[in-house]
């Protein structure tokens, strides 16, 4: 199993690479585990102001770290009869898609933890400067064991979170 998503994520003849870059956005910890806040964070309502743009946050109100990773990435309808089925929904119901990631095994996440999709060039490089497209928080991980509890991969269930700022603002966002 492990070797099937390493070929599917990187490719080996004659199979396409079909993996995708992206950041790994990993919560700063304490040593007991609880996640670090940010600065902009207001003592009051311990919520970040999430209309001004905070560049060591991004407005998520906790500190954290970006890494690249790479995953492959599926989208799943909420009704699983229908998934992959662009369609209108009644007035008042939520159609929330679910996002599911594949990761290699040697990728340490878990729930506090976010993924973030990226701009990409043409030949599928990360376009520079690093452009951010989406955030999607994490719902659950599922760790893939074979034979003898071996870590295989993880799949990663996702939905997107909307945010005021992706990236710092820039001229285009004054107007």
């Amino acid at each position: 199993m492990r070797e099937e998503l390493i070929n599917t994520l990187d490719g080996r003849w004659p199979e396409v690479a079909k993996g995708q870059t992206g950041l790994l956005r990993r919560m700063r910890t304490d040593s007991a585990g609880n996640k670090i806040p940010c600065g902009c964070v207001d003592t009051v309502t311990h919520e970040p102001d999430r209309d001004r743009w905070c560049p060591i946050c991004f407005g998520e109100g906790w500190l954290f770290d970006e890494t690249y990773i790479t995953f492959y990435k599926r989208l799943i309808d909420s009704e699983t009869d229908n998934s992959l089925r662009d369609r209108l929904t009644e007035v008042g119901l939520i159609n929330v898609p679910l996002v599911v990631f594949y990761v290699r095994y040697s990728t340490e996440i878990n729930e506090d933890d976010k993924i973030v999709e990226i701009a990409l060039e043409d030949d599928g490089s990360v376009s520079t400067p690093t452009r951010r497209t989406a955030v999607y928080k994490i719902a659950t991980v599922w760790d893939y064991r074979a034979d003898n509890g071996k870590l295989e991969y993880y799949k990663i269930f996702t939905h997107e979170e909307k945010v005021k700022y992706l990236n710092a603002p820039g001229y285009e966002d004054l107007a």
